[in-house]
């Protein structure tokens, strides 16, 4: 039997925290390894909206990653205060279409933090804006 394969999102950073020439991908190793410790063999999808049928047709399973942004408010019925923002519209735009497509098949499909709450939206979901501001004693995601 073949290992299944499995396509991970990516996150996009456009800073010069890396490197001085952006924008870039990035993934943590945790990801990667997770799928090739179970037996997989991971997919890096990059932003190519005129892939997403071939992504589709051509993995087993989904992940889609985590990611220090938050899910654009149009995807969802607004409430509690506005927080801090931090919006990746590119992102966004591919990894809804692509989670769109997927959701019609009868696949895997794990989101880990952003992931989920783009699933949660996408399934006609809300969020808390900021956590932080509407649960003050909130444990720090980023601790």
């Amino acid at each position: 039997m073949s290992k299944p394969l499995i396509g991970i999102t990516l996150d996009w950073e456009d800073s010069k925290t890396y490197s001085l020439h952006q924008p870039w991908y990035a993934l943590r190793d945790n990801y990667v390894s997770a799928v090739m410790d179970s037996g997989g063999t991971p997919i890096l999808l990059p932003y190519d909206s005129n892939s997403i049928e071939r992504y589709v047709e051509m993995i087993d399973g989904l992940i889609i990653t985590g990611g220090d942004y938050d899910i654009e408010t149009s995807a969802y019925v607004e409430q509690g205060s506005e927080g801090l923002r931090v919006t990746k519209g590119n992102r966004y735009l591919f990894e809804r279409a692509l989670l769109d497509k997927f959701l019609k098949t009868a696949k895997p499909i794990l989101g880990i933090c952003a992931g989920m709450q783009l699933m949660a939206v996408a399934s006609g979901g809300s969020l808390v804006r900021d956590i932080l501001t509407e649960f003050p004693n909130a444990l720090d995601h980023e601790q």
